[in-house]
């Protein structure tokens, strides 16, 4: 029976990129009868996972907005929200971090097929931190292998991840549920200063360079992209002290609204992290466009009018069957 299910699903994925590279809409790839939140990150045009796999290939990227214009109602993330209870075959778009390639790489994409997006960006740019702790994460563990101390505690590297030598946990673990606030970031960044210098070397840029204030500016220009919050340090806005988590909504808020002159109704929440309060707060202040990424925290968020939630793109498969995944998603 293994035998048979592993060719027949050889199979299956094998007819899923045959009809991809065709550009035919009526395949298995499609699920009409529901509507879809895709969350992208990178596009990128090296196409490797050398850090993470966040970031989708360039080729993989035109594949899929050429699909989805073809066989979805692809909406901005404000007419979901409207029309989502009462409509179907309806797709939204959305990257999270606010990567320079998204400007360079994937904008002129959506342009040519006149697809709206919605970009999740951070309000970091103000701080004067030019990389998001995550990726700094992901690269110096890969690139730096010695053990590292950090607030006291020491790592070490095993495989490409750090993990504390007293609790076993991993630094990215620790990081998202342990020690979530911002200043622990800082401790990392600090740790690895004079250790490691990649930020000089060009051909990993695409992995972590963000848009700068300019940039963010120009890409609100265009008629395909709306410019969301991203929380402000990208903590996950659920697990830190409820007071930070306010601060982070409105500072980002406000950090948004003056940059690009237009109101800031959304959000996705870093790493998928919220709580009720939280929700609530954002709603409060003029967040009511609010999304997680794979899973609500509880059944009942389901009802919540302002949350919804978003299937990821990730580059561990070809493009049909990244699409076929996210599509197919239990949500």
């Amino acid at each position: 029976m293994y035998l048979v299910d592993k060719l027949y699903s050889k199979i299956f994925r094998t007819l899923n990129d045959g009809v991809f590279e065709l550009g035919y809409g009526l395949s298995s790839i499609k699920k009409p009868e529901r509507n879809i939140v895709l969350m992208y990150h990178g596009v990128d045009t090296i196409g490797g996972n050398l850090f993470n796999g966040r970031h989708t290939p360039l080729n993989y990227f035109k594949k899929q907005i050429e699909f989805l214009s073809k066989n979805y109602n692809i909406v901005s993330l404000k007419d979901y929200f409207v029309r989502c209870s009462s409509e179907k075959n309806l797709c939204c778009i959305t990257f999270d971090d606010g990567y320079l390639n998204n400007l360079i790489n994937a904008l002129p994409i959506l342009e040519k097929y006149n697809t709206k997006a919605t970009f999740f960006i951070t309000g970091i740019n103000e701080v004067g931190v030019d990389i998001l702790w995550a990726d700094f994460v992901n690269i110096v563990s890969k690139l730096y292998s010695k053990d590292i101390l950090i607030g006291g505690e020491e790592f070490q590297n095993k495989k490409g991840n750090y993990f504390s030598k007293e609790s076993k946990k991993s630094l990215m673990d620790i990081v998202k549920n342990i020690k979530p606030e911002y200043g622990f970031k800082e401790e990392i960044f600090s740790a690895f200063e004079g250790k490691i210098d990649f930020k000089e070397d060009s051909k990993y840029f695409e992995y972590w360079k963000l848009m700068n204030s300019r940039q963010i500016q120009l890409l609100a220009q265009s008629k395909c992209a709306t410019i969301g919050s991203h929380g402000y340090y990208h903590n996950n806005l659920g697990n830190i002290l409820f007071p930070n988590a306010m601060k982070e909504l409105s500072n980002s808020k406000k950090y948004l609204e003056n940059l690009i002159q237009k109101e800031v109704t959304s959000i996705g929440y870093p790493d998928g992290s919220y709580s009720e309060e939280v929700c609530n707060y954002a709603a409060s202040i003029g967040i009511i466009h609010q999304t997680c990424s794979e899973s609500f925290n509880k059944e009942e968020d389901r009802k919540n009018g302002f949350l919804k939630n978003r299937a990821g793109i990730y580059n561990f498969d070809s493009a049909a069957n990244q699409m076929y995944t996210a599509i197919n998603a239990n949500l």
